[in-house]
């Protein structure tokens, strides 16, 4: 996965919300700046370039640069949590600069439990050092932004995202044959799930 990444991200800045039943963040875009948020025991709904996209319970929201976009949370309990930063440098093989995701691309990477954990302890260790401000604090925020974004990386690459099936309509349908083939019997299948593990919407 590192030959993907051509440019590695710089932090900007960070912050979270909590104790909030709902919150409602109103339309904006950054300019020069990629954006990650993570949502903790959180369900609601993502709009990004007038498309809408529903979120449940775990997940990562990803937003390019200059992308329009707000958000509807709906905390579902107590522990409730949105974590998010900003990056003001990042190159991926194939995107432009602070892209992440291609054109009419879901945004939403949902977790399984143990990623979630992993993910919100490390977006808890940046909030950590940067309230603290111990020595070093902003390299280790820096190290920490590098976790997660190399974990991005990952499950996009592992989903097909970066393969030739977002070129090749016929490689895609081969994929997405396989993927049913080797899946059909679980009993979590679910046309959403594959539209999520392909990025189709």
């Amino acid at each position: 996965t590192t030959t993907l990444i051509e440019e590695q991200p710089a932090f900007s800045f960070a912050g979270r919300h909590q104790n909030f039943d709902t919150l409602d963040i109103d339309l904006h875009s950054h300019q020069n700046l990629l954006e990650i948020v993570f949502c903790s025991n959180v369900t609601g709904t993502t709009t990004v370039q007038n498309r809408n996209f529903n979120f449940f319970k775990d997940c990562l929201i990803l937003h390019n640069k200059y992308d329009l976009h707000s958000e509807k949370y709906v905390a579902l309990n107590s522990q409730a949590a949105i974590y998010y930063f900003t990056i003001s440098n990042l190159k991926i093989k194939n995107l432009p600069a602070l892209t992440i995701l291609k054109p009419n691309t879901s945004p939403i990477l949902t977790l399984d439990t143990l990623d979630a954990c992993f993910i919100k302890s490390i977006f808890q260790n940046i909030i950590l050092e940067l309230e603290q401000k111990r020595y070093s604090y902003i390299n280790q925020v820096q190290n920490y932004i590098q976790i997660i974004v190399n974990y991005i990386i990952r499950y996009l690459f592992e989903s097909h995202y970066f393969s030739d099936s977002n070129t090749n309509p016929n490689a895609a349908i081969h994929k997405i044959r396989d993927y049913i083939d080797h899946n059909f019997c679980k009993s979590d299948f679910t046309l959403e799930k594959i539209s999520k593990q392909f990025f189709l919407s």
